[in-house]
This record gives structure tokens, sequence and C-alpha cells, in this order.
């Protein structure tokens, strides 16, 4: 994450060195850069700017009373001069917002109000229409920090920013907090407990972009991991052009198994995704997608003791502290299994098909079972 602060020394010059601590404190101590002391001294400061705006993920364009006014010599608008620094990097940030390589937000201080297009070049007028985030003096600049972090955390940039992962470690996508509609509307074939449809609201995670594949699950057999005869493997080995599909035949023990050697492996912690997690993901934009690879896949949401409807008190309307997601309940309650439509327009009356499985089931044949990966993220 790179974080570039734009702003007018004379116009917010004091708020911006709160506004990097707290940026720091949530993105880390690199993630920032402003012009005042991210300069290395003997640099050409034109140079520097141009390399930072350009490899930056985010632009703040901090706005104060006087930011679009301020004048230069002979008494002209400062923004209007072509060389003008603010003025440059501005037209970086909404260039590189044009092609979805970074995201521009206007930071308003001092109870600064946007200027009008008119107030300022045609060159930066779309700043205008981005939506901006007021941050003000104590006692509510934290909340107003919080604000911002979690528009920038929420932000499709950062939903596609990895980490550093191992080499068999699974890609995720970024998932931001916050509501979502899950289950459906009563109709004809709608089962009574697939109803009613609700809001859910949830912490962010990280999800497996894709179902855990045989080449990554093989690390883990590698290691000690199990393998069994449902996942029509060559003995401890993935069947030659099978290492990219997902592993299926998988129980949800052995899931869990891999979870924990990953765990290990990588001082994150995985788990198995509970089933709004998987409905959340799906439904994104994105995630969309990437579920689309019908795979029938474990959830750590309990369904109950009968395969042919969930128990009463693991019925809609999902709650996410009641008990269903606990990991490890006993291994006599069947667990939700989910699969997603191929996006072919089949299936389109149903988000998506789900049923009850216990943990040590490896699904019937053309339904194997695989799984994805989740951990919680800031």
């Amino acid at each position: 994450m790179k974080i570039f602060i734009s702003y007018r020394r004379a116009d917010s010059g004091r708020e911006v060195g709160r506004i990097r601590d707290k940026l720091m404190a949530a993105f880390g101590e690199d993630s920032t850069f402003r012009d005042l002391v991210d300069i290395p001294a003997g640099r050409d400061f034109r140079t520097v700017l141009e390399e930072e705006t350009n490899s930056c993920n985010v632009t703040l364009v901090v706005i104060g009373p006087q930011w679009a006014n301020i004048t230069g010599q002979g008494g002209n608008k400062r923004l209007f001069d072509p060389v003008d620094f603010t003025r440059i990097e501005v037209e970086t940030g909404l260039r590189r917002l044009a092609t979805e390589e970074s995201i521009v937000i206007p930071v308003l201080v001092q109870n600064a109000i946007m200027p009008s297009p008119s107030d300022i070049p045609e060159s930066i007028a779309t700043l205008t229409y981005q939506n901006a985030i007021s941050i003000h003096d104590d006692p509510y600049f934290d909340f107003d920090m919080n604000r911002l972090i979690d528009a920038i955390k929420g932000s499709k940039v950062y939903a596609k920013m990895g980490f550093a992962r191992k080499p068999f470690e699974p890609e995720t996508i970024y998932v931001p907090k916050g509501p979502f509609l899950m289950g459906s509307d009563p109709g004809d074939g709608i089962s009574v407990y697939e109803t009613p449809r609700h809001e859910v609201s949830l912490s962010a995670y990280r999800i497996s972009k894709y179902a855990v594949t045989n080449g990554q699950y093989h690390e883990f057999v590698l290691q000690g991991g199990p393998v069994n005869s449902e996942m029509n493997w060559e003995g401890r080995n993935v069947r030659y052009g099978f290492e990219d599909k997902p592993v299926t035949g998988v129980s949800l023990d052995d899931a869990q198994k891999y979870c924990e050697w990953l765990s290990n492996a990588t001082d994150r912690k995985y788990t198995i995704p509970n089933e709004a997690q998987l409905e959340k993901t799906y439904q994104s934009s994105d995630g969309c997608v990437y579920m689309a690879d019908h795979v029938y896949q474990w959830t750590c949401t309990l369904w109950g003791a009968k395969g042919n409807a969930p128990d009463t008190r693991y019925r809609y309307p999902w709650q996410e502290n009641d008990g269903r997601n606990n990991l490890n309940a006993n291994s006599q309650i069947r667990r939700v299994v989910c699969v997603y439509p191929k996006q072919d327009g089949t299936d389109s009356s149903r988000v998506r098909k789900r049923s009850g499985q216990f943990p040590r089931d490896v699904g019937f044949p053309g339904e194997r079972h695989g799984f994805r990966v989740v951990m919680a993220a800031s």
C-alpha cells in the first residue's frame, strides 16, 4: 500500500502531520509519502514527486479553505499554472484513477468545502466529483480518520492488493466489512429454510480467490497431509494436468488440518469460511466470477443432525454469534456445504444450493467436496 498525500503547506500543513501518523499506524511505516519529510536530501524533488505519484495506490488531496485560491507571483492562482506541483500531483492521481490503478479521495480540513469545477483548472475538474471525507479537529478526529481508513480498505484497489505470499499459499481477495442480503424470498421451488431474505453484517475478511487447488494441497501432502481415493490422485501425487484444478473429495476434517498446516507454514491464521462469508463473496462484483468454479464447498456453519433440512436453531435469519460457526462442534452434527451456479444462464433462480454433510463426508460422485480458506482482515 502506497498513499500519496497532496497538500499545500500554507493551507493544511498542520493537519497533514496528524493524518499521516494515523495512516502509518493503519497501513505501516512506509505506506505514506508527503514531500516535506519524504524527499531525500540531494534528490531532485521534481523527479521524486513524479516517481511517487506514478507508483501510489491512493492519492489523498488535502483541501483547506484556501486550497483553490492561493496565489503566486503576479497574483494569479497557483492551480492555473501548468507547472504547479499540486496541480500536477492531482492530474497524475486522476489519470491513474481513470485506469483503475489508484483511487483519489479529497480530504476536507478546517471545515473547508469542495471547490466548484469553475474554480479550478479543467484538467482537475473531475476531482470535484470524487466523494470527499471531512476530517475535523478533536473530539471527532479519530472517528473521521477511521472513516477515511475504512474507505481506503473498502476500495477495489485495496481488494486487488495482495501481500508477499508463499509459493504454495492461496491468493486471497479482501472483502470489506458491512451488510449484505442473505437468503431468498419465498417462491416456487424455494425451500422454507432458505427464507427469509434478510440483512447480515460481517467484519472484514480475506478469502481465497479460488477454491484450494490440487497443487496447493499437494504441498500439505508432502508434509504428511492425508490423501484419499475420492480425490482421484495417482497415489499421493496429483494427476498430470490437474495441478491448477480445485482439489475435491476432501472431508471437512482434512480441510481443517490443511488450514492448521497453512497457518503454521505462513504465520497467518487461516480457517474454513462460514456460510455467510461465502455468500457475501459470491454477491460481490468480482467474487461472483471467482466463485463460478461450481465446486461443492465446505463451510464451518452447522446444519444439524438430519440431512433433509437444517435444525430449527440453525435456520434463517442467519446469526454470526449464536454458536452455529463452531469448528469444534460434535462430529455428528452436519455442516453446510454450498455450491454456486456456473455463469452460463442456468439455475438463474438460485444464488446457490446448500445442503448438510457430516464432517467426514467427501461428497458423492460428481459432487465431491472442495473448500476455500479465509482469514480475518483489519
